[in-house]
């Protein structure tokens, strides 16, 4: 066999030493080998970087004499299985707990964050969706110098109090109870039962 032909050997991480990982060999009599090199799909311009962790099982090139090589990727064992069976689903699960999944069956995209999540763009954010959106918190807060509903506004939640810091500016009628801004009278001002015209 050629010097330079490689070996395809699996085995489990030893040993982190960013950014490579020394992997043992439990077939070779326990052999741990020289720090070795992670295979990642990019690394100038858009980078990826996602070292596997101590005892992870992994697959290996290595030359005949098992001195140099790489790590070309993790691997399955009976004892460690995948997060989901099904071939349909593109799933990457953290192990905090965090998990990104899509469903290729429904086109159903699922985050599932254990801390916060911060989007910051540079330019607009835009979510358009064919049915409802739905946000549900504690509070919500929209911080902006300028708030614009274009459609029709319904409070589900009413029976508490508004306060406002500024004017309110209403183009159609507004009403207290029963009683109209823009039709009520005043009784009392003359003598008798004549009431105010309507505001002005």
């Amino acid at each position: 066999m050629s010097e330079q032909a490689g070996l395809l050997k699996f085995g489990s991480v030893s040993a982190v030493e960013s950014p490579r990982v020394r992997v043992l060999f439990a077939d070779l009599d326990g052999m741990i080998s020289a720090p070795l090199q992670v295979i990642f799909a990019r690394s100038i311009g858009d980078r990826h970087f996602d070292l596997p962790k101590l005892g992870e099982p992994v697959a290996c090139l290595m030359d005949v004499n098992m001195e140099f090589g790489v790590v070309i990727g993790c691997v399955y064992t009976d004892a460690n299985a995948p997060p989901t069976s099904d071939v349909n689903k593109v799933v990457r699960e953290f192990e905090d707990g965090g998990k990104i999944e899509y469903d290729r069956s429904n086109g159903k995209y699922t985050l599932k964050a254990i801390g916060d999540v911060s989007i910051d763009a540079g330019g607009k954010v835009e979510i358009i969706a064919a049915e409802s959106i739905t946000l549900k918190a504690p509070t919500i807060t929209l911080d902006a110098p300028m708030t614009t509903i274009t459609g029709a506004l319904s409070s589900g939640g009413a029976g508490g109090n508004a306060t406002f810091g500024g004017s309110v500016q209403a183009s159609g009628d507004v009403k207290a109870g029963s009683i109209s801004l823009q039709q009520h009278t005043h009784g009392g001002v003359l003598s008798g039962s004549s009431n105010t015209a309507v505001p002005k």
